[in-house]
């Protein structure tokens, strides 16, 4: 078992200290704290906050996510109540690009009123970043709504993003 998913385990232990060290080390490995990237998306919800800024960080740092836990990681996106582990699901899908496409039904539900503004611009982001032939019609709708929301942060993020894919 690699450092990574053994700092992962350790994420989920009773002490405080315990989880504190292992984010703290998963920030410190960058991209090879991948392993761990499903149990830092859950962390970012732990209750304490060195806990909380250090997942954020390893975060930060990781890249892509192994193509194994997509789907566990969209889950988290559309079904956990914290806008900071949808917002960090929904980069992590997006880092994928393409290889995310079939998770477009879960960032299109992400760009819904119900979610953070925040949340909903990342989603926009993450769809213009897994676009590909087979959903580009389907995304380009959904952006084109969007450019008209009465949010100005979503409405601007769906317009840079139609720019995008309509080049």
């Amino acid at each position: 078992m690699n450092d990574a998913r053994i700092l992962a385990e350790e994420l989920r232990a009773d002490d405080v200290k315990q989880r504190r060290r292992a984010a703290k080390m998963l920030a410190l490995l960058e991209e090879a704290a991948q392993p761990a990237a499903l149990e830092l998306l859950i962390a970012l919800s732990d209750r304490d906050d060195q806990v909380r800024q250090w997942s954020t960080e390893a975060l930060d740092m990781l890249g892509a996510p192994d193509i194994s836990e997509t789907t566990a990681i969209a889950n988290l996106a559309v079904s956990i109540p914290d806008s900071d582990v949808q917002y960090y699901a929904i980069t992590l899908l997006g880092r994928l690009g393409t290889t995310a496409v079939e998770y477009v039904s879960d960032l299109l539900t992400c760009t819904e009123k119900q979610f953070e503004a925040t949340v909903r611009v990342r989603a926009i982001w993450a769809l213009s970043r897994i676009s590909n032939k087979s959903v580009e019609a389907k995304i380009i709708e959904a952006l084109e709504q969007l450019k008209n929301d009465e949010n100005a942060n979503v409405s601007e993020a769906a317009i840079r993003s139609l720019t995008v894919l309509q080049r």
